[in-house]
């Protein structure tokens, strides 16, 4: 039997792990859930408003079009923005992913893969019910 998984308490260990989904310009809370609108295959990371019109990217993507994903008036916006990603560890689209499970606004069928993906902190795959 398996238990329902506590969102509160994986929304806390991330934040403890991954204290960088807490920002609110940039990352999970700045963009709404969902693929990168640029490649469609990884999270939104980032919120743009260049000529593209691109809402939200992934970092691969941010990387790759630079500044050119934001406007002329917010070239400092994003020069931050790409900075801050960079320095995001390798799992950022899995804890990306994990955030949104955990505030609700995407929905896993099966965590079990993800419960023993030794990315993870300890803490949050405790929160996704390993043992």
């Amino acid at each position: 039997m398996t238990t329902p998984l506590d969102r509160r308490a994986l929304r806390r260990a991330l934040l403890e792990a991954e204290p960088w989904l807490g920002a609110t310009d940039h990352g999970p809370q700045a963009v709404d859930a969902g693929i990168c609108d640029r490649c469609g295959h990884l999270p939104r990371l980032l919120p743009t408003c260049g000529p593209d019109g691109l809402p939200g990217i992934c970092r691969p993507c941010a990387r790759e079009l630079g500044t050119l994903a934001w406007c002329d008036g917010h070239l400092a916006d994003a020069e931050v923005a790409l900075r801050w990603a960079d320095g995001l560890p390798d799992h950022w689209d899995l804890a990306v992913t994990l955030w949104w499970v955990a505030t609700g606004e995407v929905r896993l069928d099966s965590l079990v893969d993800l419960r023993a993906d030794e990315r993870l902190p300890i803490g949050v795959r405790r929160a996704l019910g390993a043992g």
